[in-house]
């Protein structure tokens, strides 16, 4: 074999070699890739536990409303029974036997939606109209709105209304008013008006277009968050105008204490989309039933701690409760037990009246 030959050889299996690490070390480089993107803590999820209610059928089972959104304040769908565990006071935590969206529950919702319609303010009155329009649609006819205007005083402009082709009818006939923002007081009249209107055991919201004005109303921020908060109501908040006014600061405070959300708007054409994301926010809490150990007990529940595992993300949610709501009928034997003391102490009385009428 001539010099060249072996000298060829050997370049050739130099660059065979070369060639093969280059492959091998890309091989090792996705590999630790994919494990490093397979080993990513799931993202936190925001898990809000509004309240807890009775079930009517099963004695010991509980109802968990609950929220769970992601960093965007987007409602986390797609969830089920095999999501959550949930932990009433020191008990061993348990699998709910159900998880579903409010929507698919057949449960009350009634909702107002508060607007100043003035032509002045940076987005028209028409722009917000569409927005209203596309939330009325993404809520259907299954729940219960209104519109309102809080310039100068409240004031019913379009609804009460199920059917949403007829609301959006007479949204679309509101035209511009004058007079001054009197916000606080607007969302004191309007959660009168909810509360007056609301069926049994429904939930409650309020979506509050707001430039972040608020013209001397008798009602202040304080009085108005206290309310708001004592009355389980769900507060979204769309904010346009100047973000560095304190009212909307306040107000995307409040709407997360209330378990909504506060969103602003920079661009006019950004409201559908930011109406269309708190429709179907609303529509998503799930109800969560599970069978209570504390219940089973005898215990009062006193702390409820709901968990919230998947592939992509995961968070916990505390509620401190002083009992179960009655916002919705107790079982048989919650009366029961009352109904047995109050004949106790009936039969107490009674006979401590015949022995005291033998002795005289």
């Amino acid at each position: 074999m001539s010099c060249k030959t072996i000298a060829f050889s050997l370049d050739f299996l130099i660059e065979m070699n070369t060639r093969a690490c280059c492959i091998f070390s890309l091989f090792i480089w996705f590999c630790i890739a994919v494990s490093s993107v397979g080993a990513q803590e799931p993202a936190p999820y925001n898990v809000r536990v509004e309240r807890m209610t009775f079930h009517p059928d099963q004695p010991a089972w509980m109802n968990l409303f609950v929220d769970v959104t992601d960093s965007d304040q987007r409602a986390v769908t797609g969830l089920d029974e095999n999501s959550f565990t949930v932990q009433d006071n020191q008990n061993p935590a348990v699998k709910p036997v159900r998880a579903e969206p409010y929507v698919v529950t057949d449960r009350p919702m009634t909702y107002l939606i508060l607007l100043e319609p003035n032509q002045e303010i940076p987005t028209s009155l028409t722009l917000v109209q569409d927005a209203i329009a596309r939330f009325v649609e993404a809520m259907g006819f299954r729940y219960n709105g209104a519109v309102a205007s809080y310039l100068d005083r409240f004031q019913i402009l379009a609804g009460s209304q199920e059917n949403q082709v007829r609301l959006t009818d007479l949204l679309y006939a509101i035209t511009p008013q004058p007079g001054s923002p009197k916000l606080l007081d607007g969302m004191m009249a309007g959660l009168d008006y909810l509360i007056a209107n609301r069926p049994d055991s429904a939930r409650m919201a309020m979506i509050v277009f707001t430039e972040g004005r608020d013209a001397d109303s008798l009602f202040s921020f304080e009085a108005v968050q206290n309310r708001i908060l004592e009355s389980g109501i769900t507060l979204i908040v769309a904010g346009y105008g100047d973000p560095e006014l304190e009212l909307h600061r306040k107000l995307e405070n409040l709407a997360r204490q209330s378990g909504g959300a506060s969103y602003f708007s920079t661009l006019p054409d950004e409201l559908p989309g930011i109406l269309q994301t708190a429709a179907e926010r609303l529509k998503n809490q799930y109800v969560i039933t599970y069978p209570s150990t504390a219940v089973q007990n005898g215990e009062a529940i006193t702390r409820v701690a709901v968990t919230v595992k998947t592939n992509k993300g995961r968070g916990e949610g505390i509620l401190l409760v002083d009992g179960p709501s009655v916002n919705e009928t107790p079982q048989w034997w919650y009366y029961a037990g009352g109904g047995g003391l109050l004949v106790l102490l009936i039969g107490c009385a009674v006979w401590f009246s015949r022995r005291r009428n033998k002795k005289q």
